[in-house]
């Protein structure tokens, strides 16, 4: 965390000094903050970025950081983000919902697994077999294979 204060306070005095950041400075920052749980300020950042007439980050974007989270067994802070990313207006897709599946497999939440399928399924995004798989490979993994044959029928 001390890196990110010192990278943001460059990122301060850069302003100071009239360089206006580009896209990518605000990215690494967002990514950043997103990373180390700091939501409210990359919220801070993405709004500044739409102020200044930049395209927000896309929901590619958002999904390569709800993954990283997902993988180190974040899930909650990922979710989060998937909930901020929605109320920002975007529009996860496949993969974004695949991520967050994945993650509660990963860390025995198999209750909230199949949550984040339905959910996915009523926004009108079809599963795809990665999906399925992952899913059915989270309950064999935790000991529910039982589950796994009618939580994917």
């Amino acid at each position: 965390m001390a890196r990110l204060t010192n990278v943001m306070g460059k990122f301060n005095q850069m302003i100071a000094m009239e360089v206006q950041p580009n896209t990518a400075i605000y990215h690494s920052l967002i990514r950043g903050l997103c990373l180390n749980g700091d939501l409210v300020k990359a919220k801070e950042l993405v709004s500044e970025m739409m102020n200044k007439g930049m395209p927000r980050p896309s929901i590619v974007f958002f999904t390569s950081i709800i993954n990283n989270l997902c993988k180190y067994g974040r899930v909650m802070d990922a979710h989060a983000i998937f909930d901020f990313v929605i109320d920002m207006g975007e529009r996860p897709y496949v993969i974004t919902f695949g991520s967050l599946i994945d993650g509660y497999c990963l860390i025995d939440k198999m209750g909230e697994a199949p949550r984040v399928l339905d959910s996915m399924i009523s926004v009108g995004i079809e599963p795809n077999a990665v999906t399925c798989n992952t899913l059915i490979n989270g309950y064999s993994r935790n000991g529910r294979i039982d589950d796994a044959w009618f939580g994917s029928v």
